[in-house]
C-alpha cells in the first residue's frame, strides 16, 4: 500500500491507487485527532478497486486555512472538485498520477467527520458511508437517546487541541470550535440532522461498534431508525471506535455497500 501526497488549492491529501480500478473513488474524511491507523480500512477500499483520497482538512497539518467544523462542511464542495480533477503531481517526487475524473464518488466520514459528511454537499456523490460517526454533539439531544456524558469529553478535546495539538490544528477562535464541538449551532441539533437523514436521496450506511467507549452507537442506531428512510442502513457490531477493530462482518458490509 503506497500513499502518495498531492495538493489541491490549499488542501494536502494522501492518495491511494488500487491495482485494478472499479471506477469508484472514496473521499475519506478524517477523525479528530486525525488517525494514521487506517490501513485496514484503506485496504478494504483498495480490494474493491476504489481510489482513496484522505485529505487534511482546512487548518490541519499542511493544509491552509483555519480549523473550523462549519468550514469543513463547506470544504466538501472543494474536496469533491479535487477528486474530480483527475491528474495530480506527487508533491515529493513530481510523479504524475492519473485517476479517472468520471469515477463514482463515495463520501465517507469517520468519527468527528460523520456529521460533516452527512451535512455537506452530497449532490455529486453516489453514496455516503459513516464510520463510527459523531452525528450529534449537543448534550441535551444525546441525553434524549442515551445516558452518556459527551460534553465533558468534548471539553477535554478542546483543551487537548489547545495544549497538545496547537501547531497541528490552527484554531483562531476557541469559541467557534466550542460552538461546533458542543453542538450549539442549529444545523448540528437533532432536528436538523434527522431531517437530513429523512430527506437524503443517496444510500447511507453507518458502521458502529457496541464496544465504542468514545461515541455511543445508540445515537446512530436511533437516528437511522427514526429517519424511516429506506436508503438509510446501519450495522452495529462487536467492535470499538477505531476502524482497525472492525470485524470481518463489518468489513464485508462495507464492501457490499461499495
Amino acid at each position: 500500500m503506497v500513499a502518495y501526497k498531492i495538493k489541491y488549492k490549499g488542501f494536502i491529501s494522501s492518495l491511494y491507487i488500487p491495482e485494478k480500478s472499479s471506477g469508484k473513488t472514496v473521499l475519506l474524511l478524517p477523525g479528530l485527532p486525525i488517525s494514521s491507523n487506517i490501513d485496514k480500512l484503506v485496504q478494504c477500499f483498495l480490494d474493491e478497486g476504489c481510489s482513496v483520497f484522505y485529505p487534511q482538512l482546512s487548518g490541519s497539518f499542511d493544509s491552509t486555512g483555519e480549523f473550523d467544523g462549519f468550514k469543513h462542511i463547506e470544504d466538501i464542495k472543494d474536496l469533491i472538485k479535487m477528486v474530480k480533477q483527475g491528474d495530480y503531481k506527487e508533491l515529493y517526487f513530481g510523479e504524475t498520477i492519473e485517476v479517472n475524473k468520471d469515477n463514482e464518488i463515495i463520501l465517507a466520514g469517520m468519527s468527528y467527520s460523520g456529521v460533516i459528511a452527512l451535512l455537506g454537499e452530497t449532490k455529486e456523490v453516489s453514496k455516503v458511508l459513516l464510520l463510527s460517526p459523531v452525528l450529534l454533539y449537543n448534550q441535551k439531544d444525546i441525553s434524549k437517546i442515551v445516558d452518556f456524558e459527551f460534553k465533558s469529553q468534548m471539553k477535554s478535546l478542546v483543551s487537548l487541541l489547545a495544549r497538545a495539538f496547537a501547531q497541528t490544528y490552527r484554531i483562531s477562535s476557541p469559541e467557534i470550535i466550542k460552538k461546533f464541538l458542543y453542538g450549539e449551532d442549529e444545523q448540528l441539533r437533532m432536528k436538523t440532522v434527522l431531517e437530513k437523514l429523512e430527506k437524503i436521496q443517496k444510500p447511507v450506511l453507518t458502521i458502529h461498534g457496541k464496544n465504542d467507549v468514545s461515541v455511543p452507537y445508540q445515537i446512530a442506531e436511533f437516528l437511522s431508525k427514526e429517519s424511516k428512510n429506506e436508503k438509510v442502513d446501519y450495522h452495529i457490531g462487536e467492535f470499538g471506535h477505531s476502524n482497525s477493530s472492525y470485524t470481518d462482518e463489518a468489513i464485508g458490509k462495507i464492501k457490499r455497500f461499495l
